[in-house]
């Protein structure tokens, strides 16, 4: 619905999700700021072009404004959405960083929404500098989009869930996060209010540390990986099994925080079923891939190496009996990240 009182949005990292996210916004009657980098000059030249599966049509996009810098904005803003990478660089430049240290950005009061639609469990914690001066929102979304040299392609809806993460408890933050929701809805789009941030996102990563860091493995798209579903019996010798090292550190998380919520033998069955069915045949190409193909960072800590490190916290004892798929897969993974560092 479109908001009678106009926001103010900051948008950063404008990806597949980014650019969605942004436009969604724009033309629910947001004023819309994005900061944009490797696309700028094509976006000067000729914007976004969108196909968007929800709206069945292609579409030309613009922000309302846009930049290739943080430093350039000007602010304060409503809302400041980030779809970025999660690859800590700690040497200043990282996104909570520069926010956390900036007098532009946020509003005196405390009520700027971040709205963090990115991957991986953990994420928050790299926000604490933020937390007192505004508030944390988290977004879990199953849109899947690709962004090639400003050509955005959307496979699947616009699925996402917006929550507070926990310890968010100021009188004002469910009022900052019930306009966001308002300020997201469409009539194609589906928006849920999450009432269970940690559950919503170890259920992502059912996807995430299975398919994603797959695919990154063997330069797979998840289309080819499926055309193995017989010969090699993929699903079974594969994908589940790495699903249910998921679910059972997700529990076990979830239990040790006295959830009421667990991620259930239904969800890993849901979430295989609905990849086979939208992903494999569009030939989707998950993030990890992309970044894999580009020669760029992959996100390993936040999808898989926070995973390891919570079941460590949480109680585990024994990586190679009872997480041997996860473990593994980790550490060919940091062997992959390291081979793409000597790229730079």
């Amino acid at each position: 619905m479109p908001d009678p009182d106009p926001a103010k949005v900051l948008c950063i990292g404008l990806g597949g999700l980014g650019v969605i996210a942004a436009w969604t916004l724009q033309r629910n009657g947001s004023d819309v700021t994005a900061i944009i980098r490797s696309d700028y000059e094509r976006v000067k030249t000729s914007g976004y072009t969108i196909h968007s599966l929800d709206e069945g049509q292609t579409v030309n996009y613009v922000p309302t404004r846009f930049y290739n810098s943080i430093e350039q904005v000007k602010g304060p803003f409503d809302y400041i959405v980030v779809t970025t990478k999660v690859i800590p660089k700690n040497d200043g430049s990282d996104v909570w960083d520069l926010i956390g240290n900036s007098t532009e950005l946020l509003k005196e009061d405390k009520t700027t929404g971040i709205v963090l639609i990115e991957n991986g469990i953990g994420i928050e914690s790299y926000w604490n500098n933020v937390r007192s001066k505004a508030v944390l929102l988290s977004g879990t979304s199953y849109i899947s989009s690709t962004n090639t040299k400003a050509e955005v392609k959307q496979y699947g809806t616009d699925n996402i869930k917006f929550g507070l993460f926990q310890g968010e408890n100021e009188p004002h933050s469910s009022k900052v996060l019930d306009r966001f929701i308002d300020m997201y809805k469409t009539k194609s789009n589906k928006v849920v209010k999450d009432e269970n941030v940690q559950h919503s996102r170890w259920k992502k990563l059912l996807y995430n540390a299975v398919y994603n860091t797959i695919c990154c493995l063997v330069d797979l798209d998840v289309g080819r990986l499926y055309e193995l579903k017989d010969s090699l019996d993929i699903v079974n010798n594969l994908i589940l099994p790495l699903m249910k090292e998921v679910q059972f550190v997700a529990n076990q998380d979830l239990r040790f925080h006295e959830s009421n919520d667990l991620v259930t033998d239904e969800d890993v069955k849901q979430m295989e079923m609905l990849t086979a069915k939208f992903d494999a045949p569009n030939f989707y190409a998950p993030s990890m891939l992309m970044d894999l193909r580009n020669s760029r960072a992959i996100e390993l800590e936040i999808i898989l190496g926070n995973i390891l490190k919570i079941y460590d916290q949480t109680g585990g004892k024994n990586r190679h009996a009872e997480v041997p798929y996860l473990n593994l897969l980790y550490i060919q993974l940091s062997l992959v990240q390291y081979r793409i560092s000597l790229t730079k």
